[in-house]
């Protein structure tokens, strides 16, 4: 399984494209706006402390979904999947070590992120970090899920490649990566508080800006917790290994 586990890091960093854009984007943008003092005025604390976890949520969710759905259509494409049925090689071993390789790069790149953002530009965290790397597994399994839906439902890596950011782009803008979701119309505001990226980014503020415990994280788990079990069955129906 090692082996197999080596061989998926070694595919997924072939693509490195996709998979420059997907890890770099929020590592760039961490540095940007360290580069400015904003703040809140007041008592409500720096600008950046507040930015930093939308950011690690980002990361999880563009690392998953786009060097994911991007990566196995393109499996697809060249039907490495039929010529793995062929082989000894069970397809579960082959997913599960496509899953760990891109959880673990994942992790990476939240800790990179926090790396960044509290070596360099000095952001304030009040929680325990253990906590975020929770939940950036549990954002992990979504994002990855939802990576796989693109794939089974796309006829072309191209195509994955166009979903994946008509997908993602859109909870960048409106689940409060860069500002609160408060100034949103109230419709709208209801609405996004369902979409995956937007719990995710919650209680990861939570934690590291009211270094809140994940015990105390109940609302945000649940709709998180819902995503995984829905984005999972979805994947499952959408997704099948024996496609061409």
């Amino acid at each position: 399984m090692l082996k197999l586990f080596i061989a998926s890091m070694k595919m997924l960093y072939r693509n490195r494209q996709a998979l420059f854009w997907a890890t770099a984007a929020p590592i760039i943008i961490a540095v940007i706006f360290g580069l400015y003092d904003f703040d809140f005025g007041g008592s409500s604390g720096r600008y950046y402390d507040f930015l930093l976890p939308g950011l690690v949520a980002m990361g999880v969710m563009s690392v998953s979904i786009g060097a994911t759905a991007t990566a196995i259509a393109g499996y697809k494409d060249r039907r490495i999947f039929k010529r793995i049925l062929v082989t000894p090689l069970a397809p579960a071993k082959f997913i599960g070590a496509q899953v760990a390789a891109r959880l673990v790069l994942a992790i990476v790149q939240v800790g990179l992120l926090l790396g960044v953002g509290m070596i360099l530009f000095g952001a304030s965290v009040s929680g325990n970090l253990v906590w975020v790397f929770v939940l950036a597994v549990i954002g992990n399994a979504i994002f990855l899920n939802i990576g796989f839906i693109i794939a089974g439902r796309s006829s072309s890596a191209e195509t994955a490649d166009m979903a994946a950011t008509l997908t993602t782009l859109p909870m960048v803008f409106l689940s409060g990566v860069f500002f609160a979701t408060d100034g949103l119309p109230r419709v709208f505001a209801i609405a996004v508080d369902y979409l995956p990226l937007t719990p995710l980014i919650n209680a990861m503020r939570g934690i590291m800006l009211d270094g809140s415990s994940i015990t105390e994280l109940g609302p945000e788990l649940a709709v998180l917790g819902g995503w995984v079990a829905v984005s999972f069955l979805l994947a499952n129906r959408s997704f099948r290994f024996t496609e061409s």
